[in-house]
């Protein structure tokens, strides 16, 4: 009797994810810490020459919930929450070179970041449910970029490749 409980179980839960395929596309495992984008205030301006220490975090929280009738069942719940936190240091040295009237500006991002994602699925009627969650803390790849800056009066404008 228990084997054709557990046997029903797997086979509902099955068909009830069945239900909300969705295409997922990772990179790096799913760890992937990079940013599009990263560039921040005042990106266009041309740091006086020196060296710089630069430190953002980022932080983002979700959750995901899904109440189902289920046939024979009662009522199925499954849900995810998901956790992440990068902090990227970088380091910023502006060398007093001008290339074509430009100042010339090295840098490195060295990113950090943890994440952590917890699924569950019940089915109350029947007294049965199931959790599963999994972290990590990685660092990712390190970037190496270069920009080209120059100003005039008011304005400023770069060309940067990270």
């Amino acid at each position: 009797m228990a084997l054709c409980i557990k046997r029903f179980l797997v086979i509902a839960l099955s068909c009830v994810s069945l239900l909300h395929l969705v295409p997922v596309q990772a990179a790096e495992g799913g760890s992937g810490f990079y940013l599009l984008g990263t560039r921040s205030q005042m990106a266009g301006m041309s740091l006086p020459v020196g060296m710089y220490v630069q430190n953002d975090l980022y932080f983002y929280s979700g959750k995901s919930r899904t109440d189902l009738d289920v046939p024979l069942a009662g009522g199925a719940y499954l849900g995810v929450d998901a956790v992440a936190y990068v902090d990227l240091h970088t380091l910023i040295w502006v060398p007093g070179t001008h290339i074509g009237g430009a100042r010339l500006t090295l840098n490195t991002t060295f990113p950090i970041g943890y994440k952590k994602v917890s699924a569950f699925a019940a089915l109350p009627a029947m007294g049965v449910g199931a959790e599963i969650s999994d972290s990590t803390i990685r660092m990712g790849d390190p970037t190496v970029g270069a920009s080209l800056g120059w100003s005039h009066q008011k304005w400023n404008w770069s060309v940067a490749r990270s």
